[in-house]
């Protein structure tokens, strides 16, 4: 992990054409369980992925500034003021942009884009950090809070905060129980060493920006209604919330959240902690079926890669992010991850053939890179 990012730093200031004054890591979001919960203030359960992306800045000195992809080698001149129309990546760029204080940037990432990882988020949250680095005192949760506030209202994404803080509060080797409306951080749990996290990354691009926003908001705002219906903010702020009868679209989508929120994320909580392979796998199948019938952002392609994964031995499977592509996780024994990969391509090489595999770790935070550890 040190050596990808080192290469990816210097890769970033190469693009950049001048000596960084800063150099920030933002990892790739894992989200367990808590499948669009946080914006309606519920639980999830979040760890940090070991791919991310390295951002290097320098003060623009002016009011227009340069962001650079460096491995697409795309550059664009913008000015946070301006509405212009711009590729997907230079829109979280420009939102960040109009909050903090103008800055050159360049950026290079392994972590794959639109997929589930909150990749979005991550540019959001890496553009902020380069133009505001965060004090040592700051509060993460509030930070979090913040981005997710500017991802919202410079993008026009409905959704919460759980990505920019799960990215923010994340320890190595630790999945983080985060609550919402306000942040809380609910429980940290160590992971099991003998368990080891594969994600597979469907092909089917799950987008935040652009036409596909109108899918990824229908969830949030059918949340919202059934809370408002109910005369509170929010659902998680409905005490004694329970299932709702009925088939209607609000009945349905508080029953996932209560589903999701109050029942698959504690009793996940309580497998990790336990290290109980049945139990997590039992939890799984049920989150996975709740997201299929009732939040309805599932894909064949996200559906067939859960079956698959189970068919050729995970300990459990799921899909997860926003839905409407993006990637599935699978938990499997560590010492079988490299096998468990070859299988699970073959088994869902017909549902998903444009799928790509890689097995994780559960890493650390969002923070500045230590100059010592570029080449």
């Amino acid at each position: 992990m040190a050596d990808r990012r080192a290469a990816l730093v210097d890769r970033a200031a190469r693009a950049l054409g001048r000596t960084p004054t800063t150099r920030q890591w933002v990892p790739g979001r894992l989200e367990l369980f808590g499948k669009h919960t946080d914006y309606a203030g519920g639980v999830s359960l979040t760890a940090a992925l070991d791919r991310g992306i390295a951002f290097v800045g320098a003060p623009a000195g002016a009011a227009r500034c340069t962001v650079t992809d460096a491995v697409l080698g795309e550059s664009i001149a913008l000015s946070p003021t301006d509405d212009a129309s711009l590729p997907p990546w230079a829109e979280y760029a420009r939102a960040a942009l109009r909050h903090t204080g103008p800055s050159d940037i360049a950026f290079a990432s392994d972590l794959p884009a639109a997929a589930g990882l909150a990749s979005s988020t991550a540019l959001v949250t890496g553009f902020t950090l380069c133009s505001r680095p965060m004090p040592p005192d700051d509060d993460p949760l509030a930070l979090g809070e913040w981005l997710g506030a500017i991802e919202r209202g410079g993008v026009g994404t409905e959704g919460g905060c759980q990505d920019s803080t799960a990215m923010l509060v994340a320890r190595a080797g630790t999945v983080t129980a985060l609550g919402y409306r306000p942040s809380s951080i609910v429980a940290r749990i160590p992971w099991p060493a003998h368990w080891r996290v594969v994600i597979a990354v469907s092909g089917v691009r799950a987008e935040k920006a652009g036409a596909a926003r109108e899918d990824y908001n229908r969830a949030s705002r059918l949340a919202a209604d059934a809370a408002t219906a109910r005369g509170a903010s929010h659902l998680g702020a409905i005490d004694g919330l329970d299932e709702p009868d009925g088939d209607d679209p609000l009945a349905r989508r508080t029953r996932h959240f209560v589903r999701e929120s109050t029942g698959h994320v504690p009793a996940a909580i309580d497998a990790v902690r336990r290290a109980d392979a049945t139990a997590l796998g039992r939890v799984a199948r049920a989150s996975t079926r709740d997201a299929i019938e009732l939040l309805a952002n599932q894909t064949p392609e996200t559906i067939g890669l859960v079956a698959a994964a189970t068919d050729v031995g995970a300990i459990a499977a799921s899909p997860f992010g926003a839905g409407f592509g993006g990637s599935v996780w699978a938990v499997v024994d560590a010492d079988a991850s490299d096998r468990f990969i070859a299988r699970w391509g073959d088994a869902s090489r017909n549902a998903a053939p444009a799928a790509t595999f890689f097995a994780t770790t559960l890493a650390g935070p969002a923070g500045p890179i230590d100059p010592e550890e570029t080449r």
